[in-house]
């Protein structure tokens, strides 16, 4: 007789025999006839032959999944439940396949690992979550090659990202500043367009010294000759605010507050002074610049007063006109 829905087999009819009952071919044939393909329809453990339908397994638990391995019972695939299959190793979830069809496409994450405390997606083309990693060590940095293990990226502290090569830190950047444990180098190119990058851009400008975009065009600072008779190789921190322009030097100023007015040293032919409009707000807030007692400014005894966007120049003091702008300014 065939299998009912749950696999459970019955002989067929005329069985069982009672003792002492002769073997008619009646009851014999159809008996084993019944046997025999029952049997053939049996798994072979030794793997000869195959199933024609599905294979149905029991569901299993974490600590006893459905498939299983004779040495190792706690060591499987099992079901869950609706949409969810997990594998277990040593009773221990790892991971899971699961429907997750009612997400969008394009951000449905039906793999999860299991982190120790709960099933968590993978990485995903659609993912937006953050990407997290150990700070790793300079030796050992967490971002790193095949080929060149201690050289990569890694943080050494809390808003702070190193860059280590062959195990040495050579950069640090953090909230407060960039630091280099050796002379930062400029390429040595030819200066790009100033319309193509951006104000405060530092580049070498090709004759020994480097240039900062200001304005429209690039401002080079030489890297010698003397401060008050010659060009200028230093730059100073930016003015805010009414007092002394500092002579010798290039002056970041900063008129972005209010407008400020400078007082000039007193004059000796030859002096040179730097300015820089390096907010780009001269046109909004001016700068005027006062001369020192009787000197003049452009053979003029009047205030000077800048109120071009974005101008940069140098101011030298000549024995005729006074201080003479060479350029950018009103």
């Amino acid at each position: 007789m065939p299998r009912d829905s749950a696999g459970n087999y019955t002989l067929p009819a005329g069985n069982p025999v009672l003792s002492s009952t002769i073997i008619d071919t009646s009851w014999a044939n159809p008996t084993m006839e019944d046997l025999g393909e029952s049997l053939t329809n049996s798994l072979s453990r030794n793997g000869e032959g195959g199933m024609l339908v599905p294979f149905k397994n029991v569901d299993g638990t974490v600590a006893a999944p459905g498939i299983t391995f004779t040495t190792e019972l706690g060591t499987g695939i099992y079901r869950f439940g609706a949409g969810d299959m997990r594998a277990t190793v040593q009773g221990n979830p790892t991971v899971r396949f699961r429907n997750d069809t009612a997400s969008p496409a394009g951000n449905q994450n039906p793999f999860q690992v299991w982190n120790g405390t709960a099933f968590a997606n993978v990485i995903t083309v659609a993912y937006t979550g953050q990407y997290l990693s150990s700070d790793g060590i300079v030796s050992a940095p967490t971002y790193t090659f095949a080929n060149s293990p201690s050289t990569g990226l890694w943080s050494s502290g809390t808003n702070t990202l190193d860059w280590t090569i062959g195990g040495i830190n050579k950069l640090k950047l953090n909230s407060a500043a960039l630091t280099t444990s050796t002379p930062l180098e400029l390429d040595n190119n030819v200066l790009p367009a100033a319309s193509t990058v951006r104000d405060g851009a530092i580049a070498y400008n090709g004759v020994g010294g480097i240039a900062i975009k200001v304005g429209t065009a690039w401002a080079s600072i030489p890297s010698s000759a003397p401060a008050n008779n010659g060009n200028l190789i230093e730059v100073a921190t930016p003015i805010a605010a009414n007092g002394p322009v500092i002579e010798g030097v290039y002056n970041f100023i900063d008129t972005r507050a209010a407008a400020i007015t400078l007082n000039l040293p007193a004059g000796v032919v030859g002096s040179r002074w730097g300015y820089i409009d390096f907010f780009r707000t001269f046109n909004s807030n001016n700068c005027i610049l006062v001369a020192d007692g009787t000197d003049l400014i452009e053979n003029s005894t009047e205030n000077y007063e800048m109120n071009l966007r974005g101008v940069s120049g140098v101011m030298r003091y000549t024995a005729d006109r006074g201080w003479v702008d060479t350029g950018g300014m009103s």
